[in-house]
């Protein structure tokens, strides 16, 4: 069997636990690392209940621009929520013409071309009962009108890099806000 040697590069664990947002700026500040996987957290098993704290399983509509954001998403999230990924606003818009049973619409902010606030001014034309399930996530870079935009319609959001924790408990939050 042939030896093989590689680095490998494993984020530093937080206070608040392993923030995954470690790996990807680990591996923008390291080249070596482009072509690595990501090492994720995985959420705790829950006692052989595959759903959410709440005992609801919801269904997440994931936006970004970056697809290895996405694919982290998609692996923090599958334990406990079923997850869907468009990779802009408007792969977003057209994967909702055809289905909009979304639970939560995890968008980010600023993307080009389509921005997640461009999406939610159309969704909000299209099916403005959608509109409360935005739940945004932003790099901190506020532009005046992103910051506006956010004040004036009470958006929920979190910051990158997103604390696996509070994600889950925020998803959990809307879930039920729609349930109650």
């Amino acid at each position: 069997m042939a030896a093989f040697s590689a680095p490998l590069f494993v984020p530093r664990a937080a206070a608040s636990g392993v923030p995954w947002g470690s790996a990807l700026a680990f591996r923008n500040e390291h080249p070596a690392a482009a072509g690595l996987s990501l090492l994720l957290p995985q959420t705790p098993a829950s006692g052989g209940r595959p759903s959410s704290v709440l005992g609801q399983r919801a269904r997440v509509l994931a936006v970004d621009d970056e697809v290895l954001l996405l694919t982290a998403y998609r692996r923090m999230l599958r334990r406990r929520h079923d997850v869907e990924t468009a990779n802009n606003g408007r792969d977003a818009l057209a994967l909702l013409e055809q289905d909009r049973r979304f639970d939560v619409i995890l968008c980010d902010l600023l993307m080009p071309y389509f921005s997640g606030m461009e999406l939610h001014r159309e969704v909000g034309v299209r099916w403005p009962e959608l509109t409360h399930r935005f739940l945004f996530v932003t790099g901190g870079a506020f532009t005046p009108n992103a910051r506006r935009f956010l004040e004036e319609r009470g958006s929920t959001w979190i910051e990158k890099p997103v604390d696996l924790s509070r994600l889950l408990r925020v998803i959990d939050e809307k879930v039920a806000a729609e349930n109650a």
